[in-house]
């Protein structure tokens, strides 16, 4: 049973990214200013808009963190600055383009309990994105996957980490919220991608493994394997599409186990090295 405690708008702090989203910030932030809430943070990752100034200027309450000399948007970089940066104990994460209803923080304020997380239910995938967590469960699992460099997955990989240390993950009504409608081609404006199938498909080639391995370590992963997993995975998708094949089989080497026992001595003790074969299959 989740524990039950007193959640107010001032324990939660709003955190948003932007880098060439003015537009639509300047529809959505406007909604989210006068909610009491405990912070209110936009990431300007940046912006050729000038996000960070604009922000200043007509909502001077709001904590703007301005990164510089970012050509590419980095996703997960960006809500990880905004996330270490809160000081409630709550984060509510909600892309730039992602409109609240009126009192929409009272309302979910009172619903949320420790030791859980939350995301919509809704028909539409563009506020998947939209989460509450606790900030404590945030920093223990490192924040989001900054293995992930560019558009896609971000956020299932954040839900799966959580899910995996045990956090529950609670729904609430995805129609309190709304996300302004755009193409995929300004979603991939400022990424090295163009396909935004192969970001998906990615994405979920990579959380399987990632899982997997895991669940077998019984453990998270640190970043350097799992920057060296992602492009692994990238490697054998991109070589699958360009082979025009259906399938294809890669391999991750697991760290070296050594069980030391004594009463076989230091030079006959068995280390075992591990790998891990996967294959894909598409259509």
């Amino acid at each position: 049973m989740l524990k039950a405690i007193e959640v107010k708008p001032e324990d939660i702090t709003y955190v948003t990214t932007c880098k060439g989203r003015l537009h639509h910030l300047k529809k959505t932030l406007p909604k989210i200013v006068n909610q009491s809430l405990g912070g209110m943070i936009v990431v300007d990752f940046d912006c050729p808009d000038g996000t960070g100034q604009w922000v200043k200027e007509n909502f001077p309450q709001v904590h703007v963190i301005k990164v510089n000399a970012q050509p590419i948007f980095d996703y997960s970089r960006s809500r990880h600055i905004g996330g270490h940066a809160v000081k409630t104990k709550w984060i509510a994460f909600f892309d730039a383009d992602v409109l609240v209803s009126e009192h929409f923080f009272e309302k979910m304020a009172p619903n949320l309990r420790e030791g859980a997380f939350y995301t919509p239910v809704s028909d539409d995938g563009n506020t998947w994105g939209s989460c509450f967590v606790e900030k404590k469960l945030f920093d223990r699992v490192e924040g989001y996957d900054e293995a992930i460099k560019h558009w896609g997955g971000v956020d299932t990989a954040l839900y799966n980490v959580l899910s995996f240390i045990g956090a529950r993950n609670e729904s609430y009504d995805g129609k309190l919220i709304e996300a302004v409608q755009h193409s995929d081609e300004e979603r991939l404006v400022f990424t090295n991608l163009r396909d935004v199938n192969f970001a998906k498909q990615l994405a979920t080639i990579y959380e399987i493994c990632k899982l997997d391995i895991m669940r077998i370590e019984q453990t998270l992963l640190d970043l350097e394997f799992r920057i060296t997993l992602r492009q692994t995975t990238h490697n054998a998708l991109v070589q699958m599409i360009e082979s025009s094949s259906k399938t294809t089989k890669f391999s991750i080497e697991l760290p070296s186990k050594t069980l030391v026992r004594p009463s076989l001595g230091k030079k006959i003790t068995p280390t075992v090295k591990r790998t891990l074969s996967f294959e894909i299959q598409i259509g």
